[in-house]
């Protein structure tokens, strides 16, 4: 088996599909690239880099590659009706398998049920942490900048008009 796998043929019934993978490497490679050489820096850089700059940047850019061409794999499997199922750690494997119609309808139905579920409380969570941030700011004797809205509703559902500052409209 050769190192480099030859190009895909163009008249290949996968040939979009892995212009569009090759493509979306090269371009998660130079954005964690960019990331990894303009981000901030701790203050001690960790002895797993060696203690040192250059290392430290190349791991990062590192695990953000194989994060994003992860997430980038798993959107490709899902649009070609794929599942992913697992990892196998060495060698290196991932497994999927083909999701029948039906399936993805249950699938798709039990995520709108889940994030139903997860909604339906969001405004006492909402209501819960305006509390707690006013007790906060009343114990730093911090002014809260606006009255917060009554819902998540009324957040979500706001017209976006903008006040003038000072509350002049």
């Amino acid at each position: 088996m050769p190192f480099f796998p030859s190009l895909p043929d163009p008249e290949a019934a996968d040939a979009g599909r892995r212009r569009f993978m090759g493509r979306g490497a090269v371009i998660i490679a130079v954005f964690a690239i960019v990331l990894a050489l303009t981000g901030d820096l701790p203050d001690k850089i960790p002895a797993w880099a060696l203690e040192h700059e250059l290392v430290y940047r190349a791991l990062v850019a590192l695990a953000l590659f194989a994060i994003a061409s992860a997430i980038l794999n798993v959107i490709a499997l899902v649009f070609h009706g794929w599942l992913f199922t697992g990892l196998t750690a060495g060698p290196a494997q991932a497994n999927a398998e083909k999701v029948a119609a039906e399936q993805q309808a249950r699938a798709l139905q039990g995520t709108i049920d889940a994030l139903g579920k997860i909604s339906a409380g969001a405004d006492d969570i909402v209501s819960d942490l305006h509390e707690r941030l006013a007790a906060v700011e009343q114990a730093a004797e911090i002014e809260p900048p606006a009255t917060p809205p009554a819902s998540l509703s009324a957040l979500l559902t706001d017209d976006g008009e903008d006040e003038e500052p000072g509350g002049a409209a």
